[in-house]
């Protein structure tokens, strides 16, 4: 894991290229009270100081040379403009930020019980995957070691190995609970969860809470997913981005479905970046 860290001047290209098939993504985005009640009082001018940090990969179950390809730098030039679209703009120190982004991506599979595809073989590797901390502290050194947050919470079922995991993991859970689903609505999100999907997962935590008190606090989180059969991830993070630009940071009661063309259609100027080792110190003087 490393920490992105640089001045960025997000601008909108002139040429948008268009596709002959459009990218269908589904969006779940999910903001704390706390977090709501903030960016309520805020002017529509107010920003956001963010910074990345890469979170975990999910390759999938079969070689996929496209996936393979994408650098988390890519990813974070894809994102980098859509976020800006909300008032989120890369700063240049940490320690004045106000948002960590640790920005999760790959293939969900579905073919494969969760566990052997994420190679656990302990209680602690499961507790790490399902679980719901995002790190802990060193006893040695006294500090805070960065988890992975994805809050599996659901197993996967025996008709279909990764769907449960991956209703968590994409935020079709938060949908299938609901008492008010209809049939349809139901049978179209397992249908989704019948074939591989791209996604990214984006996770915001203050960076001031977490740099003086230690504490991962999560503020919201985006869950934006498409399907992977019959594209590759090269042209799919670029519509992933451009499909959950309008819900960063905001709470949403319903999955979002949203049609928008694959492949780069902005030009983006991110600076000079340095990266930095994932020594999020959390120790007080």
């Amino acid at each position: 894991m490393f920490i992105v860290v640089g001045a960025a001047s997000p601008s909108i290209g002139l040429g948008i290229s268009f596709f002959s098939n459009a990218a269908r993504v589904n969006v779940d985005s999910v903001a704390s009270e706390e977090y709501q009640k903030v960016q309520d009082a805020r002017s529509p001018g107010d920003i956001e100081t963010i910074h990345f940090m890469e979170g975990q990969f999910f390759g999938g179950l079969s070689k996929d040379k496209s996936l393979e390809r994408v650098t988390f730098q890519e990813i974070v030039e894809g994102l980098a403009p859509n976020l800006a679209k909300q008032n989120y703009l890369p700063g240049n120190d940490i320690r004045t930020g106000d948002l960590l982004l640790v920005v999760h991506y790959g293939v969900a599979a579905v073919d494969t019980p969760f566990d052997e595809l994420m190679g656990i073989t302990s209680e602690e590797e499961e507790a790490l995957v399902y679980g719901s901390s995002v790190g802990s502290t060193n006893p040695d050194t006294g500090e805070f070691e960065l988890g992975t947050d994805v809050n599996y919470d659901a197993r996967p079922s025996d008709q279909m190995p990764g769907a449960g995991s991956n209703a968590q993991l994409l935020g079709y859970d938060r949908q299938l609970r609901k008492r008010n689903l209809t049939g349809g609505e139901e049978f179209d999100l397992l249908t989704d969860l019948e074939e591989d999907r791209y996604f990214i997962i984006v996770m915001a935590y203050d960076c001031q809470k977490l740099l003086n008190e230690g504490e991962f606090a999560l503020q919201w989180s985006t869950r934006f997913s498409v399907r992977s059969p019959g594209t590759n991830f090269e042209e799919a993070h670029f519509a992933l981005g451009r499909a959950a630009a309008p819900y960063f940071g905001k709470h949403l009661d319903d999955l979002e479905r949203e049609k928008v063309p694959f492949g780069r259609d902005v030009d983006v100027s991110i600076g000079e970046l340095e990266t930095v080792e994932s020594d999020v110190s959390t120790k007080t003087e």
